[in-house]
């Protein structure tokens, strides 16, 4: 409990807690990377990546890190689910990412919409939108959408620098076969989630659909653009005035709070003042819209966050 206090307080050792156990086993140093238990520097919750194989690649593959609400673990605890192979594993991944991003976007529970549409995309789904939407979507189409919402954050993260190679998985996990009990002998060794991550990208099924998907979206949407008649000027105020130019970004509310703590709160008052106004150019205010510093990349607080954070 002290050490706890010491962490929130950021005092003696648990000044270095407060940055994360990545940032620790980095200033540690030697083999201290050997005992970290975390994916892109988020720390891995209870379901075991040894144990549940669509886990281990769901952890290595997610776009926030070591999280249980991009591949989910509930199907997996299923009397039908074999998690002795890595067989169909990569499928189970790609669907049921899709379905997560569905239901953020939905802003829906995980555990209501497990128990109560169920684990996967189903026509439950397209019913339940279509009923509040008034749209006629398909389960086919509603499939899409949870793939072009994880396409843009896979593609968000590769732009940050977050691509193949981090999808990782930690030592333990890799090398440390779990040594008692029902399970005992079970890990994900590093040819193990190789093949799955193979099998997950599977570049030569993707390109030649994939293109001609996008290509026809961009066609229709071309179409769209000149059959409406309305300027670019146009549209593009449109857009500004729904989506806003300035937002609370992570490193900025770190900053804030670091200089409140310091008993300086003039960053936080300017960024209140900011944030009435989102949608507003502010051209004095400029550098509170550009991109996340390189700085902030490995900084706790700015970057690695959990969904509970």
């Amino acid at each position: 409990l002290e050490l706890i206090e010491d962490t929130a307080y950021r005092r003696g050792f648990g000044d270095r807690l407060a940055e994360g156990s990545a940032r620790l086993a980095a200033q540690l140093g030697g083999e201290a990377s050997r005992f970290l238990y975390a994916v892109k520097a988020l720390e891995m919750p209870a379901h075991s990546a040894r144990v549940l194989k669509g886990m281990s690649l769901g952890y290595a593959t997610s776009t926030r890190g070591g999280s249980h609400h991009d591949t989910r673990p509930t199907l997996q605890y299923g009397t039908e689910h074999d998690n002795t192979s890595t067989d169909g594993k990569p499928e189970f991944a790609v669907h049921n990412q899709h379905f997560t991003a569905v239901g953020d976007s939905l802003t829906q529970c995980r555990f209501v919409s497990e128990r109560g549409f169920g684990g996967m995309l189903n026509e439950h789904y397209p019913r339940m939108i279509n009923a509040v939407t008034g749209w006629d979507l398909s389960l086919q189409e509603v499939e899409r959408i949870g793939e072009r919402i994880w396409n843009l954050e896979r593609a968000f993260n590769v732009r940050e620098g977050v691509g193949r190679e981090q999808d990782a998985l930690p030592h333990r996990v890799m090398h440390e076969p779990v040594p008692e009990g029902m399970h005992q002998g079970m890990h994900c060794p590093p040819e193990e989630l190789g093949g799955m991550l193979d099998a997950y990208y599977a570049p030569e099924q993707l390109s030649r659909a994939h293109r001609t998907r996008i290509g026809n979206w961009l066609r229709r949407y071309a179409a769209r653009v000149r059959a409406d008649g309305t300027s670019d000027e146009t549209r593009r105020k449109r857009m500004n005035a729904v989506n806003p130019k300035y937002v609370l970004r992570n490193y900025l509310a770190q900053l804030a709070i670091d200089k409140a703590e310091q008993g300086d709160a003039a960053l936080l008052h300017e960024l209140l003042d900011l944030l009435r106004h989102p949608y507003d150019d502010q051209p004095d205010k400029d550098a509170y819209a550009k991109k996340r510093p390189d700085w902030a990349r490995q900084r706790a607080g700015c970057s690695m966050l959990s969904c509970s954070s």
